[in-house]
């Protein structure tokens, strides 16, 4: 009997939703392995707080002293860069050194210094303050307190990713959910 409930149709739509499901599920497991299905959304990820310090110069930044983060909170891919800011504070002084992991995983992020050089697991840099850009309408003042460096970031998967900052002798944790 071919009726509505059970024709061919139903039964090939049916399969097709099955396969579709399937075809997701491996996908998923062998992109992202089990590191990262652990902390996609850990129990109690919440977003580092998120404040305005330089409103004319950068939008919201999340962290605390000595260190901020500012970009998208968008999951754009696996292979996909999110262009970033992170600015330190010039008094905490010494080198900086920037890690990120999955919470809940093993997964680290992968960081560019600029767009086409090698992908790296720790961003290190010597002196901050040296290699600073300068935004648009940042004023001398602003300049004295702040280094502000631009890098691109890899999150290889939507989830709760914690960036750890060493400057000099300061350590700073900030969490994003990246969704």
């Amino acid at each position: 009997m071919n009726d509505r409930r059970h024709g061919p149709r139903t039964r090939l739509a049916q399969t097709i939703v099955v396969v579709v499901v399937v075809m997701a599920v491996g996908d998923e497991r062998q992109q992202s392995g089990s590191s990262l299905e652990q902390g996609l959304f850990a129990a109690g990820c919440d977003d580092s707080p998120v404040v305005n310090l330089l409103p004319r110069i950068v939008g919201p930044m999340a962290g605390a002293y000595p260190a901020w983060l500012v970009g998208d909170a968008e999951w754009a891919g696996r292979n996909a860069w999110a262009k970033s800011l992170l600015i330190v504070a010039r008094d905490a002084g010494g080198p900086l050194e920037l890690r990120g992991h999955l919470v809940g995983g093993n997964a680290v992020l992968g960081f560019q210094k600029e767009y086409g050089a090698p992908t790296i697991d720790a961003l290190r840099i010597a002196d901050p303050a040296k290699v600073s850009v300068r935004p648009g309408g940042a004023s001398p003042e602003e300049m004295a307190k702040y280094a502000f460096l631009v890098m691109s970031i890899n999150y290889p998967a939507p989830g709760c990713w914690q960036f750890d900052v060493v400057l000099g002798s300061r350590h700073a944790t900030i969490v994003r959910v990246v969704r």
